[in-house]
């Protein structure tokens, strides 16, 4: 994630649980950092552990007609959430048949110039810790060959090799000239003078265009971006504060940008800067780099006119797609020519050769096998033959005593961390609409337990139909004593997917039979029955309206009518315009159990009176 950061000290192969403070030392931002992160990969293990690859059991993300649901969908334990009902009639006429729909999840890194509140008003508005979230979009891959059908098999390393276009994450390798660092012999020796032109930072090499990487032996033409079908040769970008120099953007205006607050560094004449949306969406036409001609404390001119284009490659994404209605500017610290040789091997600006070569997008051409300096003696080496995705970064973190290491570890080796992306496929254009031959559907935990039908990491298809579970054993006959109206052991009537909830059944029940002599009549045993229905039922799309509910008895929805009913929910939970249909839907299902069950209790009534 970008931030002004130390350095990420989470490695999961460690398999640290916690960070323990202790007297008299330094908390330092890694420290804190890795507390969390390691909290956060232990849940999302769990979660990947339980649910398989991916899933839901909240009808999240599910295609009614040309309308996505909201709810809730996890991908290797990373949750994405869709807060409203969103109508995709438009999106889904421009697909064609057999395009497939994917979800891509992600977490994002939030600045105090894409959310205020980060900043602290007591403290005069200062900028304080940086906040994550998790962002997702539903994008569009057209797959030629071997594309499953409904009940096919179909391994999640197959399916990502289509959406990745790459069998393997490529690796990077950090070099140091020998001139550039004096180490000492001893660490513990402060009195030998030493000196280093290394600064203790954290660089930041981040890919800008996907693409293929080029070669010594590539010509100008090579380095232009090509048509999306072609692979176009892949550019980066570096930043020795991990792309923390991020400065507001209040007008646009041609070749001016006016900004607030300044940082220090994009003062600098023939630097880059990237125009971002609060999104962290690249919106310059192109996704160019901006090449700095002049900066002053509130404004900014660049080379070339700014052409604003926003358009986000997704169907659908939890983030407005489209024109953004703020944007800010990010600094990058690389500097380069651009190729007027024959080749990158005879680009020699400086009288030898120099590999730091100037692509059409502004940013650096990823040149394979040759070192490439970024500055201070620091080289980095590209591997060939690989595929490069925009977004995929290495952190490298340097130190005074020449200390230079690769991060994050918890990337594959050395490979690139891009921003941990999670993809899954949902659907299948079909006709009009979006079939959902991929997206998978299981019980909630607390019905069915183990899940039999999770999606497992090797391969999946259709969703089987759950399995019955075995009821859980009545314990109410054991009780020596009449328990209290606050212990009343209703464990036993757990519902299951495949369980009849009608009243009669109910109260036929094991659990029920041994239940009844501690009430004082059969409706007082009903209605909590009733009430134990609505705590453990889970298909349920406001997680409020749940607990609002959860100890609701039979007599106080009947005491009024639905409409009544509801504006008592409406007035307590203070339901907002997108939330009050969810909500509303929900209290139906309840009330008309509600009616189903009392209409149950007056037909035991007038039975037992006709046979007195």
């Amino acid at each position: 994630m970008f931030g002004d950061f130390s350095r990420d000290s989470f490695d999961p192969s460690k398999h640290y649980t916690r960070v323990l403070m202790q007297q008299g030392r330094p908390l330092t931002d890694a420290d804190w950092n890795e507390q969390v992160t390691s909290l956060v990969d232990q849940i999302r293990t769990l979660a990947s552990n339980l649910l398989g690859w991916h899933g839901t059991a909240d009808r999240g993300f599910a295609m009614v007609g040309t309308k996505l649901q909201p709810g809730h969908y996890f991908v290797d334990g990373v949750m994405a959430a869709n807060t409203c009902v969103t109508d995709l009639t438009q999106q889904i006429e421009k697909l064609v048949d057999n395009d497939l729909v994917y979800i891509d999840i992600w977490e994002d890194s939030v600045n105090c110039i894409a959310d205020s509140n980060v900043l602290e008003p007591a403290l005069l508005g200062i900028d304080t810790s940086a906040r994550a979230a998790i962002r997702w979009a539903l994008r569009t891959v057209k797959i030629t060959k071997g594309l499953p059908q409904s009940g096919s098999n179909w391994k999640k390393s197959e399916f990502l090799q289509n959406i990745t276009m790459r069998t393997a994450a490529p690796q990077l390798l950090v070099t140091t000239s020998s001139n550039s660092i004096i180490k000492k012999n001893d660490a513990c020796d402060t009195g030998r003078s030493h000196s280093s032109t290394i600064q203790d930072r954290l660089y930041r090499v981040e890919i800008h265009r996907s693409g293929i990487n080029a070669s010594a032996a590539s010509k100008p033409d090579d380095l232009k971006a090509k048509k999306p079908e072609e692979p176009s040769i892949a550019t980066f970008k570096w930043s020795r504060m991990n792309g923390a120099s991020v400065t507001e953007v209040s007008e646009i205006n041609g070749a001016i940008l006016k900004v607030r607050n300044m940082h220090l560094n994009m003062a600098e004449k023939g630097s880059f800067i990237e125009l971002m949306d609060f999104e962290g969406r690249s919106v310059n036409k192109q996704k160019q780099l901006l090449k700095l001609s002049d900066a002053q404390p509130s404004l900014v001119r660049v080379e070339s006119n700014i052409e604003v284009d926003g358009n986000e490659p997704a169907i659908h994404a939890s983030f407005p797609l489209g024109r953004s209605s703020g944007y800010f500017v990010r600094h990058w610290d690389h500097r380069a020519l651009p190729l007027t040789a024959a080749t990158i091997a005879d680009h020699k600006p400086y009288g030898k050769n120099d590999y730091r070569v100037l692509a059409d997008d502004n940013a650096l051409v990823v040149v394979a096998e040759v070192e490439i300096e970024l500055e201070d003696g620091i080289r980095v080496t590209f591997p060939k033959d690989q595929r490069y995705l925009s977004g995929d970064y290495w952190l490298i973190r340097t130190t005074s005593q020449g200390a230079v290491s690769i991060l994050p570890k918890h990337s594959n080796n050395s490979g690139p961390a891009r921003n941990d992306h999670h993809y899954a496929p949902l659907f299948l254009k079909q006709g009009a609409t979006l079939n959902e031959v991929y997206r998978c559907e299981f019980p909630a935990a607390a019905n069915t337990w183990p899940p039999k039908n999770r999606v497992e990491d090797a391969s999946f298809g259709e969703c089987p139909p759950a399995a019955a579970v075995v009821a859980v054993p009545a314990r109410a006959a054991s009780l020596s004593a009449p328990p209290s109206a606050m212990a009343v052991p209703v464990t036993c009537f757990v519902p299951t997917l495949k369980q009849d909830l009608s009243p009669a059944s109910l109260l036929s029940s094991e659990g029920a039979k041994a239940l009844k002599g501690y009430f004082a009549s059969p409706q007082d045993l009903t209605r909590r029955v009733f009430a134990r229905h609505l705590n453990q039922k889970t298909d349920l799309r406001s997680e409020r309206y749940r607990k609002y509910r959860s100890a609701l008895l039979l007599s106080e929805i009947l005491e009024s009518s639905f409409e009544q009913y509801f504006a008592k929910v409406d007035r307590c939970l203070a339901l907002d315009y997108a939330e009050r249909p969810l909500v509303e839907a929900d209290a139906r299902a309840d009330y008309e159990l509600a009616m189903e069950f009392e209409r149950t209790l007056m037909a035991d009534d007038r039975s037992k009176s006709q046979l007195a």
